[in-house]
């Protein structure tokens, strides 16, 4: 079973889409399958990846490779993707919520 990630990485007007993956075998440990970034200069291997539910955010982990070069332990990209269906409404909340204050004020001022 393969299960793989779609990024979409971009630097100014420049856009790649590359896709690592992580290919399961009833063998135990998973073999990764790195995707080369030309935006980035190197290859992200895909680490773990948790689906959330309704409640639970989805976590995807990344490691960056330099091609050539073994893992670097300093650094890490951690990166939590999610998509708030709602934030619409509470945005729409705020701006009621500042025209109230707004109108509470020249009230107040005319006083």
């Amino acid at each position: 079973m393969t299960v793989g990630s779609v990024l979409e990485l971009r630097r100014g007007s420049e856009n790649e889409t590359v896709v690592p993956a992580m290919i399961y075998s009833g063998t135990g440990a998973p073999q990764y399958r790195n995707a080369s970034s030309r935006l980035l200069g190197t290859d992200i291997q895909l680490l773990s990846m948790n689906v959330g539910g309704d409640t639970s955010p989805s976590v995807i982990t990344v490691e960056l490779r330099k091609p050539g070069h073994g893992p670097d332990s300093s650094e890490a990209l951690v990166v939590e993707a999610s998509i708030k269906p709602f934030v619409n409404l509470l945005w729409g909340g705020t701006a009621v919520m500042m025209i109230g204050f707004v109108l509470a004020i020249l009230k107040r001022s005319r006083q």
